[in-house]
């Protein structure tokens, strides 16, 4: 018989039992507690193997790998958000050239086995300028320049060339350009003592003019787009302060407006102006103290068939440029000042003017009528300034009135090139309905040229002006 548990003689002998029994699943509590933190560090493991395992799968890439090219990806977006922010073009030019870096576009430009040019006819040309500057070789540095100098020389103006990076092109044709800017600065700077015997400095200036003539001088295009083309002020400022603006300087409607201020001003004026241009006074819709009422603006439409008075837009041109003619600002700048007008009748021609066309014409006046938007503002009359006397007259002896550059000849690409042979043309539109949208580097673009719009009436021309 088995003994009483709640006697005394035999209690402690009755807890050794319980202990006994209960000590082996104790144990076993203990050992499950300590295995759970193995358990869930095995089955991480497991999952980031897993994970690891399905995406060497769909990408090749090693984990190491991977966590490159994310922190790669990252480093891209910021600094492509720096490109984006840059206000200066020395912010702009550091972050696009860490952006090259990054997507590895650096080693593109290295690479001279490409079928966009002829490397080995620009490598050829590259050894012949480095060879005559470095041995002092005059005849040879003039004859170089003198004959072999081209815009398009072994492809090098190819526009896939320069699609695929943020800024620069291939190193050789870099290098071959550089070259050719040091042989002419090396002639430029040649003290006439060490000449060869027969030239002279005034032959080498001579031969350097025939050769920037047959290269051909650039040319900035300034489209109208109403206040969008304020936006031209901004490029303008890269421009000229990387000294990269050229002489020959067009604009129409509102791209009139900013071009005259500049080619007015001489290079020391030009910073002010630039700085203060945006905010000086640009009413040119209405006077800055008084506002019109629609009444107003429906009844000029109705009688003047324009819905603004041009009165403000001539005021405002006028204190900023005065009486000065195209002549007077060529001689005051050298810069050449072109102005595109459109005809209200349709039996007449667009014009371009400049000093060449129209040397007398009030600059005000002309900028007026290329501003002049159909059923916006009333057509406007162009006024020249007797050079004797100063007296103001119409341009044009018959009764003609002018509206906007923008209507008919908003890039006046071939006028300037049968009187300056601009090449290349720099063009900056500024439209309503932008004309081209923002692409990536890659791939190379296809540049589309658009078709010839037609050439309706006044009230068609006007509709597809305002489009």
């Amino acid at each position: 018989m088995f003994p009483l548990l709640d006697t005394p003689t035999h209690h402690s002998s009755a807890a050794t039992w319980v202990d006994s029994i209960a000590t082996p699943q104790t144990a076993n509590t203990s050992r499950s507690r300590r295995s759970l933190p193995q358990l869930a560090h095995l089955a991480q493991a497991s999952s980031t193997y897993l994970t690891s395992a399905v995406l060497h799968l769909r990408d090749g890439l090693t984990s190491e790998q991977r966590l490159a090219a994310q922190n790669r990806a990252e480093n891209i977006h910021l600094v492509t958000q720096r490109l984006r922010d840059a206000t200066r073009v020395e912010e702009w030019r550091a972050a696009a050239r860490e952006l090259d870096i990054l997507e590895g576009n650096e080693a593109w430009k290295m690479d001279n086995e490409s079928s966009e040019f002829d490397a080995p006819l620009i490598q050829a040309r590259l050894d012949l300028l480095n060879e005559a500057r470095a041995s002092g070789d005059i005849r040879r540095m003039l004859y170089l320049v003198r004959t072999s100098l081209s815009r398009g020389l072994g492809g090098m103006g190819n526009v896939e060339l320069y699609q695929h990076s943020h800024v620069g092109t291939k190193d050789l044709i870099e290098s071959y350009i550089d070259a050719t800017i040091e042989t002419i600065q090396k002639l430029a700077r040649t003290d006439e003592r060490a000449l060869p015997a027969g030239l002279v400095t005034k032959d080498i200036m001579e031969q350097v003019v025939l050769a920037r003539q047959a290269f051909g001088r650039s040319a900035l295009l300034l489209s109208g787009g109403a206040t969008l083309g304020m936006y031209h002020i901004g490029v303008l400022k890269a421009l000229f302060e990387e000294k990269l603006l050229p002489r020959i300087i067009s604009g129409a409607s509102a791209g009139s407006i900013v071009c005259s201020v500049l080619c007015t001003r001489t290079d020391e004026e030009i910073p002010e102006v630039l700085r203060g241009f945006p905010h000086g006074n640009l009413a040119v819709f209405e006077e800055q103290d008084r506002e019109e009422g629609a009444l107003e603006h429906v009844a000029r439409l109705l009688t003047q068939g324009a819905w603004i008075d041009i009165k403000h837009l001539t005021q405002v041109m006028q204190e900023l440029l005065g009486d000065m003619t195209f002549q007077e600002a060529y001689n005051r700048t050298r810069r050449i000042l072109n102005i595109c007008v459109s005809p209200s009748s349709i039996y007449e021609l667009p014009r371009l003017l400049n000093y060449i066309t129209s040397p007398n014409v009030l600059i005000w006046s002309a900028v007026a009528a290329s501003c002049s938007v159909p059923f916006v503002f009333s057509s406007a009359h162009i006024l020249a300034k007797n050079p004797v006397t100063g007296e103001h007259s119409p341009w044009n002896p018959t009764p003609l009135r002018w509206i906007d550059g923008s209507v008919d000849n908003d890039l006046p690409m071939t006028s300037l090139a049968e009187m300056f042979n601009p090449l290349p043309t720099l063009r900056l539109q500024a439209k309503l309905a932008p004309r081209a949208r923002p692409r990536s580097v890659h791939p190379p673009r296809q540049v589309r040229s658009p078709a010839p719009p037609a050439r309706p009436g006044a009230v068609g021309r006007a509709a597809e002006y305002l489009q």
